[in-house]
């Protein structure tokens, strides 16, 4: 059973638990009975969530330990006794046999993994069959656990709210605790390259190619490490080739834009020339990549520049300028709004 039917079974079965506690807390209510709590809707979703929390946070647990499961199926299968012991080698063996189990692959270079491909595939189908049936049962249970605290006085608005508030703030903490974990393994990363590299060298260094320290001996010693070459390079692309393209740019749109457009050109305009600060930035690394650095390079090639290579500062800068230009758009055209009538008649 794939993952994905599991989920739509999943999501099914918290649709009809909705349903049936929507309809069941409106039987509660009419003449002479008495009044309800909560909406019939938010009984229908306090059962509902208990339906599908427990069962997607199973499933979710499930699909992150099953692999390790099939793994060791197939590792205990008769299938796998002619498997090498060297480890990347075996690691490819099964990678392919995976491969060709799921059919993400139609062919594989190691005999071994077509032998190990319906080891993997009877594994993947039995532990996903026994994911899927838990995470059903789980769902169920969780629905009529729900279903039978329903009454005219129950609280289900509160408990919906606080749930919600409870996944809301699970979030945060997951985008707070992400930041954190990134900044560690910055900071930890960084004190363990500094203990190898001097600062001092990394700081003044001239020479920046550390492909040539590929031992442990060598990082502290071989002079491969220093920064000036990536600091200049930044600010050579970044700070000069790209200010020398977005601001004259930037800030004469916003001169037209703010002083001399009319309101009817104004109002695409100015969306259009923001649009461009949408464009993800690997759009347009691409771009700058397949397209601007090539046509440069046959530029100067054409009008007889030797060594002309399409890695190329100017190619960066360029395309980088373009990135930045609404950014600079931007400012300027608040800036210039800013102004009062009085000192710009000045």
């Amino acid at each position: 059973m794939s993952l994905l039917a599991i989920v739509l079974l999943i999501l099914g079965l918290g649709l009809v638990a909705w349903l049936t506690a929507r309809a069941r807390a409106m039987a509660f209510a009419g003449p002479g009975k008495p009044r309800l709590h909560s909406l019939p809707s938010y009984h229908g979703w306090y059962v509902a969530l208990w339906a599908l929390i427990p069962a997607l946070l199973f499933l979710a647990v499930w699909s992150s330990v099953s692999g390790g499961l099939v793994t060791q199926a197939v590792l205990d299968s008769p299938a796998a006794a002619t498997l090498p012991s060297e480890p990347m080698q075996r690691g490819a063996i099964l990678s392919e046999a995976r491969g060709l189990a799921s059919g993400a692959i139609q062919a594989a270079f190691n005999p071994e993994a077509r032998a190990l491909a319906p080891a993997y595939e009877e594994a993947t189908d039995h532990f996903g069959l026994i994911g899927g049936a838990a995470a059903l049962l789980l769902a169920f249970a969780g629905g009529a656990f729900g279903y039978t605290r329903l009454s005219p006085h129950f609280r289900a608005r509160t408990r919906v709210e606080r749930l919600v508030m409870g996944l809301l703030l699970v979030a945060s903490l997951i985008a707070i605790l992400t930041t954190l974990g990134i900044v560690l393994s910055l900071l930890f990363e960084s004190l363990r390259f500094f203990s190898l590299v001097s600062p001092i060298e990394f700081l003044f260094g001239t020479n920046w190619s550390p492909q040539t320290a590929i031992r442990p001996d060598q990082a502290g010693s071989s002079g491969a490490f220093g920064a000036i070459p990536l600091f200049w390079g930044t600010i050579f692309i970044g700070a000069i080739i790209a200010m020398i393209v977005a601001i004259p740019l930037g800030l004469m749109s916003a001169i037209y834009l703010t002083q001399y457009a009319n309101p009817k050109v104004r109002s695409w305009m100015k969306p259009t020339l923001e649009m461009l600060a949408g464009v993800p930035t690997v759009v347009y690394g691409y771009f700058a990549a397949l397209t601007v650095a090539p046509a440069i390079r046959d530029f100067a090639v054409s009008v007889g520049i030797p060594g002309a290579s399409s890695e190329s500062a100017l190619a960066a800068g360029l395309v980088m300028g373009i990135m930045i230009i609404p950014f600079v758009s931007s400012m300027a055209d608040d800036s210039i709004a800013a102004v009062p009538q009085a000192m710009r008649d000045g």
